[in-house]
């Protein structure tokens, strides 16, 4: 031990060295996982020895955890002195031991434990104490859990009822009805019903075996038992501990219960075991009354048939309104009614369910309850455990429900007994009797009814305003079809305007310029002609005449020249006028970006003017290609279109590059030749528009026009145009 208080003071913290002290720990400090050696002694196991509880005398119990690894290595029984070696934890009420190691040290008689007092009930500080109880067991479960568990309920001081559980072991269920309904003592561990914040809610007992429980002598019980009929049970000077024979005619069996009805009212008598016992038997039964709250029942330790059954017992028939009468505490529910067999007609308003889980199995279980109306009155009927609604009952129902009657009493009104209502106990499937089915057309039905047709009209709404949106969309979009018919029919005719007349003068302006052209070319040179043969001849013999005869050719050369050179501007204008005359009439006729996007317009463009020089033609487009206003496509198309044309008919390139890169807020146009260049810092030669077309087009869009060009070496065109104002709405 001592060098157990070594080891752990140099981690900081002493060894827990005994129970005292481990339930001094708090919650957070047993957390922490504190060293623990102490001695004690072992009060009960549990099923498994994976678990046990030990005690200390004053210093109180505590709860021990184990692995079933420790719990085969070592078989523990009830008195055995162990010393424990492990770790604190906090447990889920007290803190409690997370063994590692369990050596025994002895074997003890048990302690002698003291009594258990009532207002411990409700003191979290009795948990795991070594106590004496005493009571009457009242009840018992059928079945051991699937942890090995027997639960007992245990009567204390006639009035408060705790729970008993000890483990499932041989010889359990033959000395069970010995002691059921018998007043008893034993000793147990005090156990704590808690919640999920550490909270005391109610006390168990956690007893060790069946044997632990001593049968006490109750006064009266071997004397004499008292004959009393069930009418008399409870009245002045009757004494409830005292033994009593009554006896009944069996209106309902069930496993662990029978009801009995008397020469005046019926009784409630719980039983060990029913076998054997019929409805309509006449039977004996012998033990003590059990108080309720409305009428006595009654805890038998023997039942004896006194008569077979003639005949099944005839339930009374029941008119709620007239049982209730006017509902003032004169008129209260004869009390006579309770546990009585009885018959209702009365309407179904709906089946419900409670629900549980089973302890043992974890599976779910339920009963099935019918809730009816019976004129002014609404009640419930609970079917057995286990069976269920018949299939053609449905709200709406009109039934006839055989049941045991099971007053209720306002727990309100503490100065006198008022009960104001019951339910119906069904015994069975005969219990229950369809007087007529319920009508197809139910108020749930006319719900459903009234919610599709609701659900009808509203689609129908719905629809109606979709077509309607729809009507509205399609008629927007004929009328933008018809607006853009009628644009383009004017836009035709403007365009046959133009053709028929500026196109036409245009052309024939340039033809009549050329023969003009011609007819002059021709005077100038015979008029040169004959000049240069008089100058030539030596035909004017007067030096004058003849310095004046070359000075008159030479200036007629000059004014030949730049006549020529005049006119040739003037026909380069009109063959700049005639096709941006017809690039104008193809747009207005639906050029290619009527049919077409952008890079597809620029390949059906630029495709016959590379193959007119004999050039590739590289086309890449960057980004998700978008469609913007027709005028920035259009200029766009426009400068690509002449600076492929400056190419292929002024540099001869071998490679026309064009990249057309759609960025998020803009659009980027780069041409690129490798043809022969030219000096960008000369001016355009005379009747040459394109590069100030371009120029003024970039304008008129906003855009950033740049031109770069080595003589040589090629030419690149870039355009750059912010998108904001020219995407499509």
């Amino acid at each position: 031990m001592l060098a157990l208080v070594v080891s752990g003071g140099a981690c900081g913290q002493a060894v827990v060295s005994s129970v005292s002290e481990l339930r001094k720990l708090s919650a957070a400090e047993a957390a922490e996982g504190r060293t623990v050696g102490l001695e004690s002694q072992v009060v009960r196991l549990g099923p498994s020895g994976s678990h046990f509880f030990v005690f200390s005398g004053a210093g109180g119990g505590a709860y021990v955890q184990r692995s079933l690894e420790l719990a085969k290595e070592l078989n523990l029984k009830v008195g055995d002195m162990v010393r424990i070696h492990g770790k604190t934890y906090p447990g889920e009420f007290y803190p409690a031991i997370m063994a590692e190691k369990v050596e025994l040290v002895g074997t003890r008689e048990l302690p002698e434990a003291r009594p258990f007092q009532l207002d411990e009930i409700h003191r979290p500080a009795s948990d795991c104490d070594w106590v004496s109880v005493e009571g009457r067991l009242i009840a018992s479960s059928d079945h051991a859990t699937q942890f090995g568990r027997f639960y007992m309920l245990l009567e204390i001081n006639d009035s408060i009822q705790l729970g008993v559980h000890l483990p499932a072991r041989p010889g359990l269920w033959k000395r069970l009805p010995e002691l059921m309904f018998r007043r008893v003592r034993f000793n147990a561990v005090v156990g704590t019903l808690y919640n999920g914040q550490r909270q005391l809610t109610g006390r168990v007992f956690i007893v060790d075996s069946i044997d632990d429980f001593k049968l006490l002598d109750e006064e009266g019980l071997h004397a004499a038992t008292r004959n009393l009929p069930i009418q008399s049970l409870m009245r002045v000077h009757v004494d409830p501990r005292e033994a009593i024979r009554t006896q009944g005619v069996v209106t309902h069996a069930s496993a662990n219960e029978i009801f009995l009805r008397g020469e005046e009212t019926s009784l409630r008598v719980a039983v060990l075991n029913s076998n054997g016992l019929k409805e309509g038997q006449t039977v004996e039964v012998e033990g003590f009354v059990w108080p309720q709250p409305i009428s006595p029942a009654f805890r038998a330790l023997k039942v004896r048939v006194r008569k077979e059954a003639v005949g099944q017992p005839v339930p009374k028939e029941v008119e709620l309104d007239e049982l209730f009468g006017s509902g003032q505490p004169e008129d209260l529910l004869d009390s006579r009614m309770n546990y009585e067999l009885v018959r209702i007609q009365a309407q179904l308003l709906d089946i419900g369910k409670s629900f549980g889980i089973s302890r043992d199995v974890g599976e779910e279980s339920g009963q099935q309850s019918l809730l009816c109306r019976s004129g002014s009155h609404v009640f419930e009927a609970r079917l057995p455990e286990g069976m269920a609604a018949i299939k053609a009952l449905a709200p709406g129902a009109e039934l006839e429900l055989t049941g045991i009657c099971h007053l209720m009493h306002d727990e309100n009104m503490l100065w006198r007994l008022y009960s104001d209502g019951l339910w119906l106990q069904v015994r069975g499937e005969g219990d229950v009797v369809v007087l007529q089915p319920a009508p197809w057309w139910t108020p749930k039905r006319l719900l459903w009814v009234a919610g599709i047709a609701l659900g009808a009209s509203a689609l129908f709404l719905v629809w109606i305003l979709a077509l309607h949106k729809t009507v509205d969309r399609q008629t927007g979009i004929i009328s933008k079809q018809v607006e853009r018919e009628t644009i383009l029919d004017e836009r035709a005719r403007i365009a046959r305007e133009l053709h028929d007349n500026l196109d036409q003068g245009l052309t024939g302006a340039a033809i009549r310029l050329q023969g003009c052209r011609k007819f002059l070319e021709t005077g100038f040179k015979r008029h040169l002609e004959l000049l240069h043969f008089f100058v030539d001849q030596e035909m004017v013999a007067d030096p004058v005449q003849k310095q004046k005869l070359v000075e008159h050719l030479s200036t007629v050369e000059k004014d030949s020249a730049t006549s020529r050179d005049d006119l040739q501007s003037v026909q380069d204008m009109l063959g700049y006028c005639g096709e941006e005359s017809r690039s104008q009439i193809l747009d207005l006729r639906g050029g290619p970006l009527e049919r077409m996007d952008l890079p597809a317009a620029l390949r059906e463009t630029l495709e016959p003017l590379a193959d007119e020089c004999g050039a590739r033609l590289d086309i890449v487009v960057q980004g998700e290609p978008r469609r913007l206003k027709l005028r920035a496509e259009r200029n766009f198309l426009l400068v690509a279109k002449e600076s492929a044309t400056n190419a292929a008919r002024h540099a001869a390139p071998s490679l026309i590059r064009l990249t057309l890169a759609y960025r998020p807020d803009s659009i980027v146009l780069d041409i690129v030749d490798d043809g022969s260049g030219y000096n960008v810092s000369q001016d355009s030669p005379a009747g040459h528009f394109g590069l100030q077309g371009m120029r003024e087009r970039a304008n008129k869009l906003g855009a950033e026009f740049k031109i770069e060009s080595v003589a040589g070496e090629g030419t690149s065109v870039h355009l750059e145009l912010a998108t904001v104002e020219w995407e499509l709405e």
